[in-house]
């Protein structure tokens, strides 16, 4: 006589295998935005640093592709930014804008700032205007005072996106994001 599942038997197992599913899932789900958000933060890392040792070793800008070879930031040529802002995309798991990277070119400063969206990009250009005052006229101490005041101001900043995507959210809400994102990098002055 041949032993078989009864069907009974069968229920009870499928019904199991979906327990078990429904625990599982949400937890690879989970460890995926994890990851994700770790790449970035560890892309964004290495992003600072490329562009930083770029433009100290040839004092202009290039193509993104060309400074570093993160490809969280679309491909685009900086080289002819003087006297402008250049507003670019920074990617994070399936969202294309989690935040925005901002080039300023103002005379002899030259900066990399990030913001969630376009609403600080004016403070961000006032940042650039005052250093470059301050550079004319290294003495002048109001204007030393307005540039710590725009500084602190964007260092306390809440750093939020509109982003759906939980990995651009993860990553934003990570101290570490933070520390990177509130200040503002010169990488000429």
């Amino acid at each position: 006589m041949k032993k078989a599942f009864t069907i009974i038997e069968l229920v009870f197992v499928v019904i199991i295998l979906g327990v078990l599913a429904a625990i599982a899932l949400p937890k690879f789900s989970s460890s995926k935005d994890e990851a994700s958000t770790t790449q970035a933060l560890g892309n964004l890392k290495i992003f600072i640093s490329d562009i930083n040792a770029y433009v100290l070793k040839n004092e202009s800008l290039s193509s993104i592709a060309l400074m570093s070879n993160v490809a969280n930031v679309k491909n685009e040529d900086l080289s002819s930014l003087q006297n402008a802002t250049k507003e670019l995309d920074f990617s994070v798991g399936n969202d294309e804008q989690c935040f925005k990277v901002f080039f300023v070119d103002k005379e002899s400063v030259l900066l990399l700032a990030f913001a969630p969206d376009a609403s600080q990009k004016s403070k961000i250009e006032n940042i650039a205007n005052l250093k470059n005052q301050l550079t004319k006229n290294p003495k002048n101490q109001s204007i030393k005072t307005q540039l710590d005041e725009v500084l602190k101001s964007l260092s306390e900043s809440e750093f939020t996106s509109t982003s759906k995507s939980k990995s651009c959210q993860n990553l934003i809400h990570s101290k570490t994001f933070k520390d990177l994102a509130t200040r503002v990098y010169f990488l000429t002055s």
